[in-house]
């Protein structure tokens, strides 16, 4: 009996020193509340990313043609016999940009298809590995982006500046 006194005393000391202690450090009701904010941020980051690179396929695609279209008039101009080097020289700076375009684009691409950090439905389940998901597939795209943009503005710039020489308005 006494045995039993003595192990419900411990018992009861033990459970009452353990509730005491998470009173004494609870978890902060901020803290749960910052980290659901914090994966409903990234879930939302995740999915903006993936329409980010769905409209970044379809930039690709839109270049892609314009540079079909100066091919064309290269190719016709050419047969007219007009002067096409400075069309020919900014195609291929355009082309090999388009390079550097897609393959930051893909990476981006494969960075989303493996989703770390992320489940099937692109909801959060590692916060850390989630972070590095978002900000790398942000990076890639980032990149592709600005290559995209000043090789188009430079493609533009010299189909221009073509234009002018070979037909300039009096």
């Amino acid at each position: 009996m006494r045995k039993l006194k003595l192990f419900l005393s411990v018992f009861l000391l033990a459970s009452f020193l353990a509730s005491a202690l998470s009173f004494a450090f609870p978890v902060p009701a901020f803290a749960l509340g910052e980290a659901n904010a914090a994966g409903e941020a990234l879930t939302k980051a995740f999915k903006a990313e993936q329409r980010w690179l769905s409209n970044q396929a379809q930039a690709i695609t839109k270049a892609d043609q314009a540079a079909v279209e100066i091919q064309q008039l290269i190719e016709k101009a050419a047969a007219e016999g007009l002067d096409v080097t400075l069309l020919q020289e900014a195609l291929a700076v355009f082309n090999g940009a388009m390079a550097a375009v897609r393959a930051e684009h893909q990476r981006a691409s494969d960075i989303l298809a493996a989703h770390n950090g992320f489940d099937a439905e692109g909801n959060v389940i590692d916060q850390q590995s989630a972070r590095v998901t978002v900000l790398d597939a942000k990076q890639a795209l980032w990149k592709a982006h600005v290559t995209l943009s000043q090789a188009a503005r430079n493609l533009h710039q010299a189909a221009r500046e073509w234009r002018q020489v070979t037909f300039p308005q009096e």
